[in-house]
């Protein structure tokens, strides 16, 4: 593999690129955007089931799912009928670093923003105090 074509912006936006992916590259990128969208449905059953901080993750989580590998097959299918202009190879290479830099901000963010359990049970036991008691 050429590496050196990744910085050549012709090869990279050539607006009738020749030929479509090699079998193990279509592949590849078949199961990943098929993960995306596996990984979508699962969050969206997900994210029935819980609640509170964990609700907004899986959320999250099946919005990425559901984008990542609708947008991914759709730039896919441009490349294998090589649709003129949109088959360029760099809106392909573009979406796969948009969709891995989403998903790590994704778990970055919900990692800074909930809070730890022990924090929360503290908060909770120090609400509780105050509340009167029920009698027996």
């Amino acid at each position: 593999m050429n590496l050196e074509k990744l910085l050549n912006l012709s090869y990279l936006f050539h607006r009738y690129p020749p030929g479509g992916f090699s079998w193990p590259l279509r592949i590849v990128l078949i199961v990943v955007f098929g993960g995306a969208i596996a990984w979508g449905v699962y969050s969206g059953l997900k994210n029935k089931k819980v609640s509170g901080y964990g609700k907004k993750l899986w959320y999250k989580l099946q919005i990425w799912g559901w984008t990542s590998g609708l947008v991914g097959f759709l730039l896919f299918y441009f490349r294998e009928v090589r649709a003129l202009y949109l088959s360029a190879r760099a809106y392909l290479l573009i979406w796969l670093i948009i969709m891995l830099v989403w998903l790590v901000l994704i778990i970055i963010l919900h990692k800074k923003r909930t809070p730890d359990k022990e924090v929360l049970i503290k908060k909770k036991e120090e609400y509780e105090k105050w509340l009167p008691q029920a009698r027996k």
